[in-house]
């Protein structure tokens, strides 16, 4: 459309000009700037080695004037050779400033006379004159060096100066040239310009409307007029280029809000979860709905014994580690994919898979930096599946299963009797209520240890608590798994028997009374306990009751010599005892 108008052609010609003199007032100016600059840097940059050596050879005598190490006054002298060659080498490239060249020659002798003198000194003898003959000397030697610093800063500005000159020279040939020919071309540009508007509203238009289609997601075609216009042939290809991107990050946005509403549906099926087995069933949950078509599992590790299993469908995982240390994913630390078949792609496949042609992968699950378990994905398509969600099911059940676990041992620690380790009066009660909801028969078996507080009075409370850690182990020894030992309180201990009745608990009283004089023989220190025991329902219905009746059997064994175990009296004899 331009090409045809004149002013086009003079407009052509005015950038053409343009170009031609600013590359080469450019490329004389660069030119000029590197030479000159080169030569000033070096000029700077020696005169500071010079200051710097300078600086050296006056300091190092202080040193010496206080130390006496002749060491400094070498040091010096060095220096003040180093300054030396770098002031001839200045004066070769600066012979207009020889009388500052031969000023500096002047003070570097007296520097030099100077150290010499000091260093064939006496040790006794006073350095104060010396020094500030040094000190003289470096002045002049510094203001030497500010005169030839100053003349290559004047020589750089000149030389830039002349340059300049030319350049506004070139400059201002070209501006009197674009003046006398816009003139001329005046005319032709208002036509021209009032064409360049009418198709620039229109391209403008057009290209508005394909990129708010671009943003609401309709397809290119229903963007309207968006036509490769020559003249605008750069914003047209830069608009496509947005077009696509734009498209590109709709798609990726799709992805991520998928991705993030799948984490946040784990994270709040999982934050209802109590126990580690709850957490595995929402992860298979959860896997199952965004990987339909393949397997998965979760291999737990057992840190106790060092061993990994699958959670369910042991037959049906894909590999064969049996151990932590053998996972590839667990020694790495991140998600890997282990392709099937024999590609160059398998060479780094995991050797305990056990079905070549599967593809396998593993995200490791760790729990306050230790491997806890791995989420397996097997047997998918590998062009058709994305792994993001197995990471992200990785990372959420890795964060859920800290918390389950840390609660746990919360609620571990705080049931617990820190001394002995056995079960507190807390979980006594709690189990008691659950036997007594579910209607169980139990047995309690009471138990006090004889003189416990002469003992303590005796041997001391280490003693004591070693006796109390004693019995704890001697009512494990005595007691089946599914038994609850506990600590009362003091010297005083409970074992609950869960669907026992009154002749296993005599029974395991009587094996307590035996296990507790063989411990404390071992540890040479003899003790004896007294032991009541009661049943439900022969001595009431309740865990209260029964631990009551227990109690006063406990006391008969008390006042019927001690270190002996008596059974409950029957109900009626309770009830009037009361």
């Amino acid at each position: 459309m331009s090409a045809r108008r004149p002013v086009a052609v003079l407009l052509s010609l005015q950038a053409v000009a343009l170009l031609l003199l600013t590359a080469a007032a450019t490329a004389t100016w660069w030119n000029e700037r590197a030479t000159v600059g080169a030569e000033v840097d070096s000029i700077q940059r020696r005169a500071r080695e010079i200051r710097g050596q300078a600086a050296i050879a006056a300091l190092e005598p202080y040193a010496y004037g206080s130390d006496r190490d002749p060491k400094h006054i070498v040091a010096a002298e060095e220096a003040v050779a180093r300054a030396r060659g770098l002031v001839d080498s200045l004066a070769q490239d600066m012979p207009a400033q020889a009388p500052a060249f031969v000023n500096m020659g002047e003070a570097l002798a007296d520097m030099t006379e100077v150290i010499a003198v000091m260093g064939r000194v006496s040790p006794e003898a006073d350095l104060t004159g010396a020094l500030n003959e040094l000190t003289t000397a470096r002045v002049e030697l510094g203001s030497s060096l500010s005169v030839v610093e100053d003349a290559s800063a004047a020589l750089s500005r000149d030389h830039f100066d002349q340059y300049m000159q030319i350049n506004m020279l070139l400059w201002g040939s070209l501006l009197l040239t674009m003046l006398a020919t816009g003139l001329a071309a005046r005319r032709g540009a208002v036509a021209n310009d009032l064409d360049v508007e009418r198709e620039q509203r229109q391209v403008n238009r057009g290209l508005a409307e394909a990129l708010d289609a671009a943003v609401e997601g309709k397809p290119a075609e229903e963007g309207g007029q968006l036509r490769p216009v020559e003249s605008f042939r750069p914003v047209y290809d830069a608009v496509t280029r947005t077009i696509a991107l734009l498209a590109d990050l709709r798609a990726q946005n799709l992805k991520m809000q998928r991705r993030t509403s799948f984490l946040k549906d784990i994270q709040d099926a999982l934050s209802m979860t109590e126990t580690e087995d709850q957490v595995m069933s929402t992860a298979y949950r959860a896997a199952n709905q965004a990987y339909p078509a393949a397997d998965f599992a979760m291999l737990l590790v057992d840190p106790g014994k060092g061993r990994m299993a699958a959670h369910r469908d042991e037959h049906k995982r894909p590999c064969g580690v049996t151990n932590p240390e053998q996972c590839p994913a667990v020694h790495k630390g991140r998600t890997l994919h282990h392709k099937g078949g024999d590609g160059p792609e398998t060479l780094a496949r995991c050797p305990h898979i056990r079905e070549p042609g599967v593809s396998v992968s593993c995200a490791p699950v760790h729990v306050v930096g230790n491997p806890a378990a791995i989420a397996q994905l097997s047997r998918y398509q590998i062009d058709e599946t994305g792994f993001d969600d197995l990471e992200a099911l990785a990372l959420a059940v890795a964060s859920r299963l800290g918390v389950v676990r840390s609660l746990a041992e919360r609620e571990l620690e705080a049931g617990t009797d820190p001394l002995t380790g056995l079960a507190n009066r807390r979980i006594l009660n709690d189990r008691l209520a659950g036997l007594d909801s579910a209607n169980i028969p139990y047995t309690i078996v009471l138990c006090d240890l004889d003189h416990f507080k002469r003992l303590n009075d005796s041997y001391g409370h280490d003693v004591g608590d070693k006796c109390l850690v004693t019995f704890a182990e001697v009512l494990r020894r005595a007691c089946r798994d599914s038994d609850v030992p506990c600590r009362l309180g003091g010297e005083e201990f409970v074992l609950l028997l869960p669907g026992a009745n009154m002749k296993a608990g005599l029974s395991v009283a009587l094996r307590i009374r035996t296990f507790l004089a063989e411990a404390s023989a071992r540890i040479q220190l003899p003790y004896t306990a007294s032991i009541g025991v009661a049943s439900k329902p022969d001595h009431g219905n309740t865990g209260e009751a029964v631990l009551r009746a227990a109690d006063a059997a406990m006391y008969d064994a008390k006042e019927g010599g001690r270190d002996q175990v008596v059974p409950a009296r029957a109900l009626p004899l309770l009830e009037a005892a009361r």
